[in-house]
């Protein structure tokens, strides 16, 4: 798969880097490839194996942590076409999820009397053999509970003892119904968003399309059910026969993604 800007060379000391799709090929070369995978969804050719969870870029620098994009749970949907031995993206590009950062104080925008407490902030004690009496009746003798010094209450886990807490759900309900905090997206506590430059990830352009890469790794979060695996799909990517490592071809005007080049393979657990 072709990018815009072939990687500068490296200084032999340096480990070989994995080769970078090739740009010489024309437009009509990249059309022409990815018309089989638009065929596939087009027809609904494919089996869906989950959403794209964590996708492992090579970094430019050999020294450098490999930079990861993190769709958490709003991954595009990701499936095995039937009709070719290759994995598609069948669902709209919604672009890269912002860096979220969260602290451990409660969303002060959902917040409500702790449902758990009442609003007292302590509770009855929970500790083994106290059961809030203030005494632990162990095997060799009752003795004062070392949790809550012999009161029966201990200060509300739920809550923290502050007597109230963040639900996660718009202006401090209980009720799902309402939908979510608008400030924290039912996180629970504060956080701070910040949105991700594409170029972070690019190694290159071609035909208006951005090539995300290149992949070294990435992960796919099944989809739920009884007869669906819990832990996720991670593969492995190697370059194909042509010397192409993999890429994520993103066209943001058409919503699409395209996974290109390189062979992935299921990594064994």
């Amino acid at each position: 798969m072709p990018v815009h800007a072939k990687p500068a060379p490296r200084a032999k000391s340096q480990p070989k880097p994995e080769p970078v799709l090739v740009d010489k090929r024309d437009l009509a070369w990249l059309n022409k490839t990815l018309q089989p995978m638009r065929d596939v969804i087009r027809k609904g050719e494919f089996d869906v194996l989950g959403h794209l969870s964590f996708v492992n870029i090579q970094p430019r620098d050999p020294n450098a942590k490999a930079p990861l994009i993190d769709f958490r749970k709003s991954g595009p949907a990701i499936a095995q076409a039937r009709t070719m031995n290759q994995l598609v993206i069948v669902s709209p590009w919604e672009g890269i999820p912002p860096h979220v950062e969260i602290s451990e104080d409660f969303c002060e925008s959902c917040l409500a009397v702790c449902d758990v407490c009442n609003g007292k902030g302590e509770k009855i004690c929970e500790a083994q053999y106290c059961g809030g009496s203030g005494t632990q009746h162990l095997p060799n003798g009752p003795r004062e509970c070392v949790s809550c010094k012999g009161t029966g209450e201990a200060p509300c886990s739920s809550c923290r003892g502050l007597g109230n807490k963040a639900t996660g759900l718009a202006a401090g309900s209980y009720d799902s119904s309402k939908g979510l905090c608008p400030d924290c997206h039912g996180r629970k506590f504060q956080s701070k968003e910040t949105i991700h430059d594409p170029r972070e990830f690019a190694c290159g352009e071609y035909g208006g399309m951005q090539a995300l890469g290149p992949i070294i790794r990435f992960s796919v979060r099944p989809l739920p059910g009884a007869n669906r695996a819990v832990t996720p799909y991670i593969f492995d990517v190697m370059t194909d026969v042509y010397g192409d490592g993999m890429c994520l071809m993103v066209d943001e005007k058409a919503h699409q993604a395209f996974l290109m080049g390189g062979i992935a393979k299921r990594a064994s657990r």
